[in-house]
């Protein structure tokens, strides 16, 4: 004899379950918006000839995450993280139209820019830990195009 209470439950009922939790379960971001980085990020994906659809696209993503996950970080540093995670995205949707530019991206950025995040050093990364030599490797990998 068991003592195990033995329920069955259908494939649908399970479904219909679920369906009512995770619509029960809201998400919502909680950044402020800040409209300044967002016109800066969006100028920056217009400048590399993407449509302006795609460009507010991934401005809001970039600025939603820069705010979001590094809210401490200065808004200088606020504004690259932005600046990369938009890149990111642009590369990750349409980077197969454009493979050839894609090697040629760190000859494009500022150097200015690399150094503010170089000595702000937020987090370990394996560029900024690396050799001098291999980030020089990676330079000049990046300078062929």
């Amino acid at each position: 004899m068991s003592n195990a209470l033995e329920t069955s439950v259908s494939k649908n009922e399970c479904r219909e379950i679920l369906n009512e939790l995770f619509l029960g379960v809201l998400f919502e971001t909680n950044y402020d918006p800040d409209p300044s980085l967002e016109e800066f990020l969006r100028d920056s994906c217009l400048s590399h000839g993407v449509t302006k659809e795609t460009a507010i696209k991934f401005a809001k993503l970039g600025a939603a995450l820069a705010k979001e996950y590094f809210p401490l970080h200065s808004p200088d540093l606020q504004r690259l993280i932005g600046l990369y995670t938009s890149y990111f995205f642009l590369v990750d949707d349409l980077g197969h139209g454009f493979l050839d530019d894609i090697t040629g991206i760190l000859v494009v950025m500022q150097l200015e820019e690399c150094r503010k995040i170089h000595s702000s050093n937020p987090l370990p990364h394996f560029y900024l830990s690396s050799t001098s030599t291999t980030r020089d490797c990676v330079l000049a990998g990046s300078q062929r195009a």
